[in-house]
């Protein structure tokens, strides 16, 4: 995947461990580790040398409402972290997909100089690149979120991002594509979240009505990179996808859906794709929304 095209400013949206070991110096690059949780003492964790890590939630959500932080409180947080916010930043994930969702948040808040880590820390240790220990997660500065969320965002709100009522009004909408990236088993209604964990995250079980599974995980090789290009389109052909139609992802809480985004927006050309990132998470806690299963 290294033939991917650069974006209109010249950054490669996702770059390989090579690529980041040639440039992990370079002052032009600022590597931002985005972690699913805090380090504990009794599980040591690791991160890449020179990476600054933070957790998913405090560097990209606001501090007092279920909504992403501005362009404005983005850069204030990097540059109280001691980032250069005109760098290239780029993104890995632990795991993957949260540095996929960072990438997404950054760029509906219009900030465009941003790739991500193929594979994220497992990709980059299974390739022997050295790792240091992480003892603790970046500080993030509170900063409230006032009046209009994102006035100065509208255009990148609108384009890569749904919400729940246009989805219920939408249900019958034969345009529209509806693509579940989680589990069969989430699919399905036998769980509310992925296994591994607590089964908790919604009140219901099942899928929004209409929505075809897209997994996540087959997306996937066993480091966590995304498959080969090749291997993408067939999956996407057997889905029966039509890279021309409004297409939407979802997932528990989009963090694997914005991996799926950037699949399907990067990778295989569609181009109206949008997240709704509430997902499962809302949908199955929504008063009166219908489920299927």
């Amino acid at each position: 995947m290294n033939d991917i095209a650069s974006n209109a400013i010249g950054i490669q949206p996702l770059i390989d461990s090579a690529w980041l070991s040639r440039h992990q110096d370079s002052k032009e690059i600022s590597i931002i580790a985005i972690q699913h949780k805090h380090p504990e003492a009794e599980q040591p964790a690791f991160k890449i040398g020179g990476a600054h890590a933070f957790h998913w939630k405090e560097l990209l959500w606001d501090d007092y409402q279920r909504q992403f932080a501005s362009a404005e409180v983005l850069r204030l947080r990097l540059a109280a972290a001691g980032i250069d916010v005109d760098s290239h930043l780029v993104f890995y994930g632990e795991p993957t997909q949260f540095g996929f969702y960072a990438r997404w948040a950054f760029l509906r808040a219009g900030l465009q100089r941003v790739s991500v880590l193929n594979g994220g820390l497992r990709a980059w240790r299974a390739d022997d690149f050295p790792v240091v220990e992480l003892a603790a997660l970046q500080t993030v500065i509170a900063a409230p979120l006032h009046g209009d969320p994102h006035p100065e965002d509208a255009g990148n709100e609108q384009r890569i991002r749904i919400g729940r009522d246009e989805i219920r009004q939408r249900l019958n909408d034969s345009t529209l594509r509806i693509l579940d990236i989680r589990t069969t088993e989430e699919y399905d209604g036998k769980r509310v979240s992925p296994e591994g964990g607590a089964n908790n995250g919604a009140e219901r079980g099942g899928h929004i009505p209409g929505a075809t599974l897209f997994a996540f995980a087959d997306l996937l090789d066993q480091d966590g990179r995304l498959r080969p290009l090749a291997e993408l389109q067939a999956k996407a052909a057997a889905a029966r996808l039509d890279p021309t139609q409004e297409t939407v992802v979802y997932c528990r809480l989009s963090h694997r859906s914005t991996l799926a985004f950037f699949v399907l927006t990067e990778l295989l050309g569609f181009s109206h794709v949008r997240v709704y990132d509430g997902s499962w998470t809302e949908w199955g806690s929504l008063v009166g929304a219908p489920i299927a299963r």
